[in-house]
């Protein structure tokens, strides 16, 4: 993980979206940030918690498909991803909210699209084994919008409760939720130190 040390100064950070080549989900964070708590920022190390976090469930979610069948090239689509999201999430409460959020129907485009589809071009698409469909994108993006939501919107409470408006690397990590549960877990996976 990229996961850095704690600026001094985190909580006075200027909470600007990281540079893509930094942090490639950094925009979206930045405006799932505005959606569910308009009045919080975020920091730049705490961009990088979430940012890692949406990466290693994309790829836990897409090394599933891929190797279902090491012999042919698999397609992401939505029946594809749904089936694999329990081995992704253990909570079934989690779950059950992840899939009710994709079930709805919406006729925007959701926000972290363009990014999981810029993120699969470069992880995915040159091994020639792995195609992905329009629906699956959607999918993949739907979920990862709600499980990063619920993340930002916990962190948010915790900090707007502590009188402050930055959400920082060290909030996301101290909640007691089952989609932090989660990120906790990739974070020791990746030797992230907690409040980092």
């Amino acid at each position: 993980m990229r996961v850095r040390a704690p600026d001094a100064d985190e909580d006075n950070d200027d909470a600007v979206a990281l540079p893509a080549e930094q942090c490639a989900f950094a925009s979206g964070i930045v405006e799932l940030v505005g959606q569910v708590h308009p009045n919080c920022q975020i920091s730049r190390n705490a961009q990088l918690v979430v940012s890692d976090f949406i990466e290693m469930n994309l790829h836990k979610i897409l090394k599933h498909i891929l190797h279902a069948d090491k012999e042919t090239v698999q397609q992401v689509t939505k029946e594809r991803v749904l089936s694999t999201l329990p081995s992704v999430i253990a909570d079934e409460e989690l779950l059950k909210f992840a899939i009710q959020e994709i079930e709805k129907e919406k006729d925007e485009q959701p926000m972290l699209l363009p990014l999981i589809q810029t993120f699969f071009t470069k992880q995915y698409e040159g091994e020639g084994r792995l195609t992905c469909e329009m629906d699956g994108f959607r999918t993949l993006s739907l979920f990862t919008e709600y499980l990063t939501a619920e993340i930002l919107e916990l962190a948010g409470n915790v900090v707007r409760d502590g009188h402050s408006q930055m959400i920082t690397a060290d909030a996301i990590m101290n909640l007691d939720d089952p989609a932090v549960d989660l990120l906790l877990d990739y974070c020791v996976a990746g030797n992230a130190t907690k409040g980092a």
